[in-house]
This record gives C-alpha cells, structure tokens and sequence, in this order.
C-alpha cells in the first residue's frame, strides 16, 4: 500500500508524467499502423498482438531480442490459448527506441497475425 500511495504522490508531484505517456503512447501506435501492426483502439500503454503460434512468437521474441528490445511473450486467461506478444511503454521511452522497436517489428511483419 506504501508504494501505491508513494506512486500517487509522484504523479501528482509530475503531471508531466503522465502527459509525455500519452504522447509516447499516440506517436507508438502510429507508428506500428504504419507497419500494419494494428494494435487497437485506446489510450492504454499496453499493445499486444499475435505472430503466428506460440513457437513462432517466442522465436519472434528471441530474434528481437538480440537486437536489444524487450517484448514480453506470455499466455494468461485473455490472451488465447496461444499466447500473445505484449509490451509495455513508459513515459521515459525516447523516440529512438520507439522507432528502433519499430523497425525491428517491421523486419518481422509477415509473421504478424492482421
């Protein structure tokens, strides 16, 4: 609970925060549009999306990887009996990164379920 109210606190305290999330969130969805990634409708900082089965979206994962990019591949209750590809954006992303997962992702896009 410490930490929830100590998080509060720093949002509060950085409403800046909280606008460059939403910015950085717009600009990667854009961009992954533009790769006909399409990832949904929202505001959420969270994009998810499929490539194949399973095997082949932890291949996906192990090949972005070792260009440096993090992107979480996990089965939960919603995401299918497949699994599902997902990352997780932050305020302190740059543009760069953003851009570079990008055109990581678009090196791999005729795996991309559309």
């Amino acid at each position: 609970m410490a930490a929830s109210l100590r998080g509060l606190e720093l949002v509060r305290k950085h409403p800046e925060w909280r606008k460059k999330l939403h910015e950085n969130v717009r600009y990667l969805r854009k961009s992954l549009e533009s790769i006909r990634l399409f990832t949904g409708q929202g505001i959420l900082p969270i994009v998810a999306f499929r490539a194949g089965d399973s095997k082949e979206m932890m291949q996906v994962q192990r090949q972005i990887l070792k260009e440096g990019i993090y992107i979480q591949y996990t089965r939960y209750r919603g995401s299918g009996k497949e699994g599902i590809l997902r990352m997780v954006l932050f305020s302190t992303h740059s543009r760069e990164q953003m851009d570079r997962l990008v055109e990581a992702l678009d090196r791999h896009a005729d795996r991309f379920i559309r």
